[in-house]
């Protein structure tokens, strides 16, 4: 039976702890679709969840009224996100701010969260508290680090990432390392991929589709067209992890993931 209310198991409450926008640091700027911007968005939680995992704190313990909760933001809809636009027209109706907030609601979100007389709420002032997003830079560890392949010109080194797209599932490892899966990374970037150098990559990939770029990301950062940055892509659709533990680290590190 289906019906157009919420329902859980009787015994358990619902509240909502975070929704899209909502403020995450003590100087976040409080939400406003009118004039959102990325760096508003960046310091704010993101959209569309996908991996959530709560982890007690202190680290180790088995604390359930406080902790943090690690929550991935997967893919935008443009056309839900921002008033004025549809399916058929929000690419070319995207303003470059909106397109800048789309790029920092990308990504995951990690926040301090404590049960105080039976209502959960985000501690804004947590110093475990970051948002990692489109922009956010993002070192390659590992036999990948410094490959020919991933060399561009904002990073001739081929070890720093600008930025972590689509992510889906994720996990915790024993030690406390947050992981994150990318997928889709075809959605972000324009260009022909057929005149890519390296197509066994790109067909192992599995490009197949003559318009991406779905959020116009290429129209305000030329890294995403293959014609101005041909390495770009190999950058993305890795699993991005924090060093060590996201308790003890402010610095993500992605690498190579098991394709």
């Amino acid at each position: 039976m289906r019906d157009t209310a919420d329902h859980w198991p009787e015994g358990y409450e619902r509240q909502i702890l975070a929704r899209w926008g909502d403020a995450l640091f003590a100087d976040s700027p409080e939400f406003d679709i009118a004039t959102l911007d990325g760096k508003a968005a960046e310091r704010q939680f993101g959209y569309n969840n996908d991996f959530t995992q709560f982890l007690p704190l202190p680290w180790g313990e088995k604390s359930s009224d406080h902790g943090l909760m690690v929550v991935s933001h997967e893919y935008a809809t443009p056309f839900l996100m921002f008033p004025g636009l549809t399916s058929e027209d929000y690419r070319e109706k995207l303003t470059d701010h909106q397109i800048r907030a789309i790029m920092a609601a990308l990504g995951v979100s990690i926040f301090e969260v404590r049960k105080t007389d039976g209502k959960w709420a985000i501690v804004k002032d947590g110093k475990y508290n970051r948002r990692i997003h489109m922009s956010t830079e993002i070192g390659i560890s590992g036999p990948a680090a410094g490959d020919d392949r991933l060399k561009t010109k904002a990073d001739p080194t081929g070890t720093i990432v600008f930025g972590t797209i689509s992510n889906c599932n994720g996990g915790i490892t024993p030690w406390g390392t947050m992981l994150s899966g990318e997928e889709g990374a075809m959605d972000f970037f324009a260009g022909d991929y057929k005149k890519l150098p390296n197509q066994d990559l790109v067909e192992r990939q599995g490009w197949d589709e003559d318009e991406n770029d779905i959020y116009s990301v290429s129209r305000i950062e030329p890294r995403f067209k293959f014609e101005e940055e041909p390495n770009e892509w190999t950058r993305f659709d890795w699993v991005a992890r924090s060093i060590r533990s996201i308790l003890l680290q402010s610095r993500s590190s992605a690498p190579r993931s098991a394709a």
